[in-house]
């Protein structure tokens, strides 16, 4: 594509007599003879074909006729851990993770977006991301009452799911901090369901019979006028279940990012299929309409099962990758951010890093290195941008939103 000086498109860049063959400007590399964008450090095996659903997504949004919706398949530096407050930076931190700060760089860069949802409890068991942690809003205005709903044991994308089986008077709500006209109510039936009801702002009920076969169920919830909006759910009789919320406001064009992060999971806790909210069905079903699906698992795998490398791993990630790509999704792999040589040796990392790069050549997917783009957890702390050995804080999580964001429009083109 011509570089753009001015108002003048330049077809060629030359320092003195000598032909240029690529030039960066901002944080876009582009070929001066026209040839297109050049990968920047941390952008491997991208190629501009890759995005042919997410480019037509930006434009409709940019363009204001349309919504798009990216997915962020991840660990727990995808649900933003390190980020927040308290002893493990989990408390407020959904909001600071890369799947929002790459929401304000893409609406920065002119394309809005939005991070507004809660969909599982970010941990793979009941102590990874607790009740508490989610009380005390990991996602500020997602709350489940301080009684009667606790985390089921059942593992699904995101998280294990919410539950209530005893009480009528506990609300789980949630109240987004912008302005919105919709909710989505992501919850289940199954053959030993009970009911729940729902209502906006405390208006009227409505009853949700949960029995049945068992399925991932959606439900479109309308607001009203634009603006600040409340969510309540309640259990009314037997087992009652929710997976989630997502808010937005549907008279503005926007990206949905879904944030699926889920703290110390490895591949294998994303494979499950025993019911369709088990992990792998439910990336298919909330992949299924998405344009981008990001999938960020390296790091767990690397600290709990380092000799996966070139076992499990590989074929556990085909799967996901699988799954992700089965509605027709672009996808983009991502790995971990360094780690702290002496909790995972430096050789560890190194051959997940490998193994990643060999399934982005293998599958032809963009995939964001950030070792190449980082280094190394030493030179990630000397910036200040790492909360501990595994984990950034919110410097390090915006610096890689913001990447991310001017990568898609350098290569979604």
């Amino acid at each position: 594509m011509p570089v753009k000086i001015g108002d003048k498109d330049v077809a060629k860049l030359y320092l003195g007599e000598q032909l240029l063959s690529s030039v960066r400007i901002g944080n876009v590399q582009v070929s001066a003879g026209g040839g297109g964008p050049v990968p920047l450090p941390g952008q491997f095996n991208f190629k501009t074909s890759q995005f042919s659903k997410t480019k037509p997504a930006l434009a409709r949004v940019a363009g204001g006729t349309g919504r798009g919706k990216f997915v962020c398949v991840g660990d727990s530096t995808t649900f933003g851990e390190g980020s927040g407050t308290g002893g493990n930076g989990r408390v407020g931190c959904m909001p600071k993770g890369w799947p929002a700060k790459l929401a304000a760089a893409l609406t920065g860069l002119g394309n809005p977006a939005i991070n507004e949802n809660k969909v599982g409890s970010s941990g793979i068991t009941t102590t990874t991301v607790t009740i508490t942690e989610n009380r005390n809003s990991v996602k500020p205005g997602f709350n489940p009452a301080s009684s009667g709903w606790i985390l089921s044991t059942s593992t699904t994308a995101g998280g294990v799911l919410f539950t209530n089986t005893t009480d009528t008077t506990s609300v789980l709500s949630y109240a987004p901090t912008v302005q919105i006209t919709k909710f989505e109510l992501i919850e289940l039936t199954i053959s030993t369901g009970g009911s729940i009801t729902y209502n906006v702002d405390g208006g009227a009920e409505t009853v949700l019979d949960q029995s049945g076969a068992s399925s991932i169920r959606r439900t479109i919830i309308d607001c009203g006028a634009k603006g600040l909006h409340t969510l309540n759910i309640k259990r009314v009789s037997g087992n009652a279940f929710v997976i989630g919320v997502r808010a937005w406001d549907d008279t503005t064009p926007a990206i949905d990012i879904w944030n699926l992060g889920n703290c110390v999971s490895q591949t294998s806790d994303w494979i499950g299929t025993a019911n369709p909210w088990s992990a792998l069905n439910a990336v298919t079903n909330h992949c299924a309409d998405a344009d981008l699906v990001f999938i960020d698992l390296t790091i767990n795998n690397a600290l709990l099962s380092p000799s996966s490398y070139n076992t499990t791993y590989p074929t556990q990630m085909q799967s996901i990758i699988n799954a992700a790509k089965a509605g027709g999704a672009d996808v983009l792999l991502m790995t971990g951010n360094p780690s702290r040589v002496d909790i995972i040796a430096d050789s560890v990392q190194q051959q997940f890093r490998q193994a990643l790069r060999t399934l982005a050549t293998t599958n032809d997917l963009p995939m964001i290195d950030q070792y190449d783009k980082y280094t190394d957890w030493v030179t990630l702390n000397a910036l200040g941008w790492m909360f501990n050995a595994n984990h950034p804080n919110e410097l390090q999580y915006t610096d890689l939103g913001t990447f991310l964001a001017s990568s898609l429009k350098a290569w979604a083109v």
